[in-house]
Parts: C-alpha cells; structure tokens; sequence
C-alpha cells in the first residue's frame, strides 16, 4: 500500500468513521470508536501503553509472566488454533497501546485512561510498526508458533 492510498483510507475512517473496503456491505475493516477505550475492552482485559517513559521490562520476560500469572482455563490462542500449546496460558484478551507519531504519544490525554500501566519495552523512542514487531515476535515465541 502506498502512502497516498493510506492517507485515502484514513480520510474515509474520519469522514465516515468507518472502512468497509472494497464494497459498503463488507463488515467495517477499521472504524472510530466513540467514548473512551476500556468501555470497548472486556473488564478484565490487562491494557499497557508503550512509552520510553514507562517501568523499564524485558519484554520476553513480560510475556512469560503474563502466561504463568493467568489461569489455565482462560487460554489463549489465535482463531482457527486447534489446541494449546503446553504450558502456555494467556488471558482471552489484551491491549497495547502503541503511539503512531513521533515522541511520546501515550502522554496525550487520550491515551490517558487507555491504559493500567505504562511499559518501556526500549529506552529510546521506536516506531509504531518495530514496537507491533516486538509484541508480535514475543506472542509467537510464547505460544510456540512455527512460520509456515
């Protein structure tokens, strides 16, 4: 995708604060949520914000943790996963914040409330797409999934 085609997207999501793609029937692929975000979240849904100002965490640690914390009747994997892998046990849902512009976004009053705690997964400022790589790389680590 080019930027310019992104730019499109994203001026469709503000005018008609939903994209639905190709055709208007499609479910929406993004949409603006009203309100604040944890009315949007389940109750007991952990959410972090990602800042270079947070508690300073090693990230492959963090996401062990979150496993061995969490009860195994509420595991987690990906849809269309057939079972579990041993030992892993994630809450059903989660949420990170990621900034999407330069500095710290997460001091923006909208990201205020989004979060139960601030994390630094890195002491200097990374972009929104290396800090989803992270996330993403750790997630696979824990729940043992091969790239096929």
């Amino acid at each position: 995708m080019s930027l310019q085609s992104f730019a499109k997207m994203v001026a469709k999501v503000l005018k008609r604060r939903r994209y639905t793609g190709s055709t208007p029937e499609a479910p929406a692929v993004l949409r603006v949520l009203d309100g604040p975000l944890c009315e949007h979240l389940p109750q007991d849904c952990p959410s972090y914000s990602l800042s270079p100002q947070g508690e300073s965490i090693r990230l492959k640690d963090f996401v062990s943790d979150m496993a061995a914390v969490c009860p195994s009747s509420s595991g987690c994997l990906p849809p269309g996963s057939s079972q579990e892998p041993a030992g892993v046990a994630l809450p059903r849902a989660f949420a990170f914040s990621v900034g999407a512009s330069t500095g710290d976004a997460t001091r923006d009053p909208m990201f205020a409330n989004n979060a139960r705690q601030r994390i630094c997964i890195c002491p200097w400022d990374l972009t929104a797409a290396a800090c989803c790589k992270m996330l993403c790389h750790e997630f696979e680590r824990c729940w043992d999934l091969q790239p096929g």
